[in-house]
């Protein structure tokens, strides 16, 4: 076995009546015994550190000493040290820069890689608790990788990705706000931006972040849908049915954009319901205001295009997927609402086989079977759509 030699053990010790005191070395002879704790056949990292670090203060100036510090902490995996060390080395003068610039390198390479598998473990584990394990991981891993070199965004966008999965959508604000810093033309790192902004329920920001998405690339579905929603979350009805009519109309609807349009024209349907009742209030009181029929008629004529339109929409959403239950309701719905009653007890009956205690359903069927005359079943159906 390999045996260091005495002049390598250097924090020596001389006792004096008890007292033990430390003995000094010139920073020549600290840093040639690191260099030997270093270079045997198994790198002796501890004893080298030791030595190191006892010279600190005294040889602070000398930019190997902190060069040195910094492979050991990278060895280490101590990567907040290294990069502490490594960056006191260059701005001491290391005379080799290079050779900082190639750790730095390597162990970024390493730290994204290990990051990466943690992913990719991430995705086949089938254990909740494991998963959580390997996305904490995954993301100290990119986190490192941050503290290694900051201007590069993927280890940004990817630690971000593992903090949504847990849950911590400040921390992943804070790390997708600094890549959008860094590539504000990234189309990738502007979705994912805007996304956890409308997680984190900042409407506004998600809306300037998505229409610069769109900005980028006119046809970018997602940043289209998430445009659509922000918009009906902001109660801006219009714009909304613009991004699903921009979709739509560019052969990018899938079900949920034909079932999401069909709810605004709902909506809107519902909105003229309130106006035309008002009017006819207003007709009761003055049977022979002229005024007052013809805006009930506009009123009950547009109401009744709006409805029109909203069972296009949950009729083609259906046609996508005769299993959606929610859009086989509101189609079923609609149809109630247009008079169409056979068609509208068709599509709430197979809502009710799909959810039996599907209550909205039974109450709507309650109103059909009613206006069937098929009281029974009217009773029935009132019965199970009661709490």
């Amino acid at each position: 076995m390999y045996k260091a030699l005495k002049t390598g053990v250097l924090v020596m010790t001389l006792t004096l009546g008890g007292i033990t005191a430390a003995q000094e070395y010139p920073c020549a002879v600290y840093l040639n015994s690191a260099r030997i704790y270093l270079k045997q056949s198994t790198p002796d990292n501890e004893s080298a550190r030791k030595n190191l670090e006892a010279a600190y203060q005294k040889c602070y100036e000398n930019a190997e000493l902190h060069y040195l510090l910094g492979l050991i902490y990278a060895d280490d995996y101590k990567i907040d040290k290294m990069v502490t060390e490594l960056g006191i080395a260059k701005k001491q003068g290391f005379a080799k820069p290079e050779e900082i610039k190639k750790v730095l390198e390597s162990k970024w390479v390493q730290e994204f890689q290990a990051g990466t598998k943690a992913l990719e473990q991430t995705d086949t584990a089938t254990v909740d608790s494991v998963r959580t394990a390997l996305q904490a991981q995954a993301a100290r891993y990119f986190e490192s990788c941050l503290m290694i070199d900051s201007t590069r965004f993927q280890p940004y966008v990817n630690a971000a990705a593992q903090l949504i999965e847990m849950n911590k959508l400040e921390k992943a604000d804070t790390l997708l706000s600094k890549a959008y810093s860094l590539v504000p033309e990234s189309l990738n790192v502007i979705l994912s931006y805007g996304i956890n902004l409308y997680n984190l329920e900042r409407y506004d920001q998600a809306i300037e972040i998505f229409q610069k998405a769109v900005a980028i690339d006119p046809n970018n579905s997602e940043a289209l849908i998430n445009l659509a929603s922000l918009y009906g979350l902001k109660g801006d009805r219009e714009k909304s049915r613009e991004m699903w009519d921009i979709l739509i109309e560019k052969g990018m609807a899938n079900k949920d954009v034909y079932f999401n349009r069909g709810l605004v024209f709902l909506i809107e349907a519902q909105d003229l319901t309130t106006k035309i009742n008002t009017t006819e209030d207003s007709l009761a009181k003055n049977p022979k205001n002229e005024a007052w029929k013809k805006q009930m008629a506009a009123l009950s004529s547009e109401k009744n295009k709006i409805l029109s339109k909203a069972e296009q929409d949950f009729s083609r959403s259906v046609e996508l997927d005769s299993q959606d239950m929610e859009a086989v309701y509101q189609l079923g719905f609609v149809l109630l609402l247009e008079g169409k009653l056979d068609e509208s007890m068709q599509n709430l009956e197979k809502v009710t086989q799909m959810k039996e205690d599907h209550k909205a359903a039974w109450e709507a069927l309650t109103v059909v079977y009613t206006k069937r005359g098929m009281m029974e079943k009217a009773r029935e159906a009132d019965a199970k759509s009661r709490p």
